[in-house]
């Protein structure tokens, strides 16, 4: 299991039947900062969506997933799951970690 910042990476077996490919790379982008969790090398690799959570491809030999403010996580070819962390709070329940 991995961690940058609020997202949390694990492999996985499969890719879900309902996941949706994503456009662009690109994880979650921060609503104060702008900055981005993101993959570098675009062509090695697809980003599904289902739900909150996505499931990273990567089928060349690595992909980098890339942040201004933490270190740079690379994956080797496989599936890995990948979500942002949730905390529970008294006033409003559950929320996404704010990075």
């Amino acid at each position: 299991m991995w961690r940058q910042g609020d997202i949390l990476i694990e492999s996985t077996e499969s890719i879900p039947e309902r996941a949706v490919k994503r456009k662009k790379p690109i994880v979650t982008t921060s609503k104060a900062t702008g900055h981005q969790h993101k993959i570098l090398e675009k062509r090695v690799c697809r980003l599904y969506e289902i739900d909150d959570e996505f499931v990273l491809e990567v089928f060349g030999e690595q992909a980098s997933l890339v942040h201004p403010e933490h270190d740079t996580i690379v994956f080797p070819r496989g599936l890995y799951r990948v979500w942002r962390q949730r905390e529970l709070t008294r006033e409003r329940g559950t929320r996404f970690v704010l990075d």
